[in-house]
């Protein structure tokens, strides 16, 4: 009868082996469920990085209606504040003026004329490709 390389070691071992290999295998399941939900986080992001963006163009439009632009300038005038502008009814009637404002009066969302854009630093070059907002 052969001898098996295997044949020295114990029950107890072997199923220590088992246990260990299927160990590894949900864990590499749970790798990659974990890169696939990661995947669809940064699609999402996407996604709403590409909203907000074009919250912001339409608010920046010459057409959107005047009541948003109204609306931005007394906020970030302080004329009004920002939930009394959002309770206005000329605003809240419809959902995407209500999400632009919102989008665009957050705070640090959009600076006041000749103030520069978050994240810019005069000290700090690598920051100067964001343009100052005059």
């Amino acid at each position: 009868m052969p001898v098996s390389a295997e044949d020295w070691k114990s029950t107890e071992m072997i199923r220590a082996e088992n246990a260990l290999h299927e160990a590894i295998e949900r864990a590499e399941r749970g790798i990659s469920d974990a890169d696939e939900l990661m995947a669809a986080q940064e699609e999402r992001s996407g996604e709403e990085v590409s909203s907000a963006e074009a919250l912001r163009a339409y608010a920046d439009r010459p057409d959107a209606p005047a009541a948003l632009h109204k609306a931005i300038h007394d906020v970030q005038s302080g004329l009004r504040s920002r939930d009394d502008a959002l309770s206005d009814p000329a605003i809240a009637a419809d959902p995407v003026v209500k999400a632009a404002l919102e989008m665009v009066t957050r705070p640090n969302a959009i600076p006041r004329r000749g103030e520069p854009r978050v994240g810019y630093d005069p000290d700090d070059f690598s920051t100067h490709d964001i343009m100052r907002n005059e």
